[in-house]
Formats: C-alpha cells, structure tokens, sequence
C-alpha cells in the first residue's frame, strides 16, 4: 500500500514493525525530480535511515504433560428456562496447550518493559523436542494389580485445532482419580492463570508473599506444569445433532519409541499487527484546527465506511463508525512523552492485534488469530484381557516429557516528522489505530478463526498485578 502525497511516493507502515519506510528518492539525489518527470537533477534533502532494529528472543522450555483420560462432561447453561435449556458438553482431553502467542512464552518480565514503545513482534518460532515417556504403577500396596512397563507411546502434537474445531482450553482441580487418570473439574483459562504461568516461568520479586514458593523454572531449567489442556465442545442447539468433531483430523502422531531425542515440530507465524505497546502515533495539527487546549475539539472528514474521526487536544482520536462487524469503537492512545513510560497492551496480551486495529487512512487490514498448538501423550488402559468385555476404565500413570525452543523477533524504530517532538510519531494516515480497552476473551472457542474480545480488565497503563 502506498499513496501520493505533496507529489511524492510515501510508502505506507509496515504493520509488523510499525516502520514508515522513507520516501523511495529522499536524500539519495535522484537524477529526476519527485514529480516524475526528467532533466534537472535534483538537490539532496535531509533523511534518517532506520535499519537493522530488531532483537531477537530465544528461550527453552521444559514441559511435563500427563496422558489423561479423554472424559465427556455436561457444562451448565444458566439463567435459561428448563424446558429450552440447551444441553451441553465438554470432552477433555490430554493434550497441552503452548502459549505461543503471548510475550511471557519469550522474554521475562524485564525484557518485555525494556522494550521501546514502538517494538512489534514480525515472526515467531517453536520447535519441539520429545525428550522421553515415562510410565509408573502403584507398589507395595495391599492388593496388586498386573503391571507393565512397555506399553504403546503415542506422542500427539496439533496445530491451528483451535482454527478447526469447537475447542476451548482449561486448567484441572480437584481430587485426582488415579485409576481412571482424571480430574473432576475443568475449568476455562482466564487472565489470572497466564499470570500464574508466566510465575511458574520466570518467578516472582523479593517483595511477593509466596516469594519462597516461587521457583523460576525455566529460568533455572527445571520443567514446567502447563495446567492448560484442550477441550472438545458441542450441544443439542443443532437439531441435526452432528456428534463431535474429527480432533483426529489436525493430530500428528509419533511412535514415543522412534521419536526420542527428535525434534516433532516446528512452526512458525508472522502476525499482520504484532505491535507489543502502542504504534507510534500521529502530531495532529489541521487548520482550522482545535479551539480549547483541555476540551479539544471535532474535525470531520470521509472515509470509506466511516464517516468521521474526533480529535482531542491531547492528541487521542476516535474512529467512530467501525468498518467490520461486532466493533464500535477504534480509539488511538497517545504516548506519554517519556518514551516506553505508557503502554496501551500489556506482558500477557496476544501477539496479533488485527481483529482490533486498522490503519487512519481506511486501508483494509485482513484479521489473522495465531493459530494454537498443542502437544502430549496419549492415554494408555491397563493391559489387562477384561477390558474387552467390560471396557474398565484403568490407566497407565503416563508422563511425556518436551523440550521447547521459543523464538521471537522483534523489530522497533523511532519516526519522527517534527524537529522538536519527544515521541515517536507518523502522517496521520500511516497511523494504526486499534482498541486500547478490548483484550481476548480467554475461554472462549473462536469463530469463523477469530477470536472474541471483551473489555480489558486491567487498565492500559496502570500497574500489572505481578508488579503490585
């Protein structure tokens, strides 16, 4: 995307940097003028060059996952009358989510508020070694049971399910039933539990109250429990009463025995909006332009789908008519002076912010959702002939253990248009604007392969809860 302005080729923000390339011939004494046409060299003009700014992070994880039993649950409705009451359910199952879509699964909490404000994620990276299985049975126990060491090990990994199927992701609690390898309860992820996770990775400060408890795992390379573990949904909504998905369909399995020691996976994903804070923002400054300094005031103009954008005299401006559906809001934060000082999303937020963002212009941006991945162990029945007839529900204590290489690149830069502005700053047209009090609906299964939003419930800027 690209546009004319002043008679010049300015090329547009490449969203997953929140670069602005310079002007094709600024600076570079061209041997025709900007206009196009030839003959007169023109003079050299003023330009800087942003290049090379980029980090990369690279971090190895090591995952426990246990091969629990798949197990079938009806979920309440509430607040619907009986007699319409739609039934339905939940399959769990042993397969292990990787949070590779959030900044803790890459850098520690350090790392991630170093960064500049302008720093936007163009490419990330897991690959995933399986170490080994292990299987366990109860001994000196009262009554025996019959034993055996060298059942079948079927390792699964699956990517994009969440794209494909009715899949939502959870954690376990309860009282553990050892035979039959399950928790009574399942509950969906919130925000609170990738806090906890992100504890269990990189530990807590001196000052928290559980400080001692508090081991960072993968900053000392132990393994990990990630207690987050897919779940399969349907209802008798449908009067078609499909049955449940083909899960099998997006599984890849490996014999355990052959895979030992090998890499089973790696993927890689570039998100369209992967700015991590807040892109930089626009100097606004119309004629005729804002009349009272605090209360700011409103500029029309068209866009396509839209038909006006208000301005405020801090510099925030408000797209009021949103191009696609379910958004009603697009709201632009503006930066504090001080740079990296103020942030619009936070250390737990997803990586690709496209379902909320959109460049001031109307340019289209195409909404991506990270596809998921997961990874585990299958479940193993006892070895026992009277489970043909009776189908008993008793399984081997199976543990998989995963080595996992995180990767991220991040690039970030520093436009300015003005000789005396403390911020970063763009043409108003190159500015992204996006959602700064909507964050993902954790729980929830995604649509047409996007996710669902609801209102943030930490507010941008304010203190994280590991930080408090």
């Amino acid at each position: 995307m690209s546009g004319k302005r002043g008679g010049e080729e300015i090329a547009a923000p490449d969203p997953k940097s929140a670069r602005t390339p310079p002007a094709a011939s600024a600076g570079m004494g061209s041997a025709a003028p900007a206009n196009g046409s030839s003959g007169i060299p023109t003079s050299d003009r003023p330009a800087t060059y942003m290049e090379g700014n980029s980090m990369k992070f690279k971090k190895v994880h090591r995952v426990y996952t246990y091969g629990y039993s798949f197990n079938i649950n009806e979920v309440d409705v509430p607040k619907v009358a009986t007699e319409n009451k739609v039934k339905s359910y939940l399959m769990e199952t042993p397969f292990c989510r990787l949070p590779w879509d959030k900044p803790y699964f890459y850098m520690t909490p350090s790392e991630w508020h170093l960064l500049p404000s302008t720093a936007a994620v163009s490419n990330c990276n897991v690959r995933v070694k399986f170490r080994n299985c292990r299987q366990s049975f109860q001994t000196n126990v009262s009554s025996t049971t019959t034993a055996t060491l060298n059942q079948y090990q079927d390792i699964v990994t699956l990517v994009g399910a969440n794209m494909d199927h009715d899949v939502v992701d959870g954690k376990f609690s309860g009282a553990f039933a050892h035979t039959k390898m399950r928790y009574p309860t399942f509950t969906v992820h919130d925000k609170a539990d990738h806090i906890k996770l992100a504890q269990q990775m990189w530990g807590a400060k001196e000052n928290a109250a559980d400080f001692t408890s508090i081991y960072p795992k993968s900053g000392i390379g132990l393994p990990i429990l990630i207690n987050s573990y897919m779940a399969l949904y349907t209802d008798d909504a449908n009067p078609e009463l499909a049955g449940w998905a083909m899960l099998n369909q997006s599984m890849n399995v490996f014999d355990g025995d052959l895979a030992a020691g090998q890499y089973i996976l790696d993927v890689n994903y570039a998100p369209s909006m992967g700015f991590l804070k807040s892109p930089p923002s626009s100097i606004l400054r119309p004629y005729p332009g804002f009349v009272d300094k605090t209360a700011g005031s409103t500029i029309t103009f068209s866009l396509p789908m839209a038909n006006k954008i208000l301005y405020s005299a801090r510099g925030e401006f408000i797209l009021s008519k949103a191009r696609t559906g379910g958004l009603t809001t697009v709201q632009s934060r503006e930066a504090e002076t001080r740079e990296g000082s103020s942030t619009a999303f936070d250390y737990y937020d997803t990586f690709d912010k496209s379902q909320i963002s959109q460049i001031a212009d109307g340019s289209n941006i195409y909404p991506h959702s990270q596809p998921s991945i997961h990874i585990g162990v299958m479940p193993f029945k006892s070895a026992s002939a009277k489970n043909l007839v009776t189908d008993v529900e008793e399984y081997t204590d199976m543990q998989a253990y995963f080595e996992v290489e995180a990767t991220c690149t991040v690039n970030f830069t520093f436009p300015t248009r003005y000789p005396h502005a403390l911020r970063p700053n763009v043409h108003p047209a190159n500015q992204i604007l996006f959602h700064t009090n909507s964050e993902v609906e954790e729980g929830m299964s995604l649509i047409c392969g996007l996710k669902r939003y609801k209102k943030r419930g930490v507010i941008p800027g304010e203190t994280l809860p590991e930080e408090s």
